[in-house]
């Protein structure tokens, strides 16, 4: 009576592991090892909004989609569409640079150029970012030059 009831214990504890659990971005269980590993090796890349105004995509529900997201009020907000959109919170992390409150959304950006999108953590998908290859206006052009001479 002992093997079965080991082989059913066992069984119900592999049962266990086969349920996914929902993903959280930076919620990754890695060792510290190989944490610090991919940071390093991160530094190279480019950071979000190293380069100014940038845009996102990804495909939600089957379309695609992209998002404008431009740094905005000297730096202290990242705002939607441009300078004077709606703006929303950007949070520096270790992993991810985490922008709230624009779009109905959450963006986490990767160093990179790749990240994650959701309107809550239980429906994330990948998503793909660069730089704004031209300004939104030459006047925000000539803002976004005079806030990188100051370091913002």
């Amino acid at each position: 009576m002992i093997r079965p009831a080991a082989a059913l214990a066992g069984l119900l504890a592999l049962a266990a592991c086969g349920q996914p659990a929902p993903f959280v971005p930076g919620s990754m269980a890695w060792s510290d090892v190989t944490v610090a590993s991919n940071r390093a090796a991160e530094s190279g890349y480019e950071q979000p909004f190293q380069n100014g105004p940038m845009t996102v995509i990804a495909t939600e529900n089957g379309d695609l989609t992209s998002w404008t997201l431009v740094p905005c009020q000297g730096g202290a907000a990242i705002c939607g569409g441009g300078l004077y959109g709606p703006a929303g919170s950007r949070e520096v992390t270790a992993d991810y640079t985490v922008i709230r409150g624009l779009y109905g959304r959450t963006f986490w950006l990767s160093p990179g150029g790749d990240g994650w999108i959701g309107r809550n953590v239980n429906a994330v998908v990948p998503l793909a970012w660069d730089a704004v290859d031209q300004p939104v206006s030459t006047w925000e052009q000539t803002r976004l030059t005079e806030g990188r001479a100051a370091g913002l």
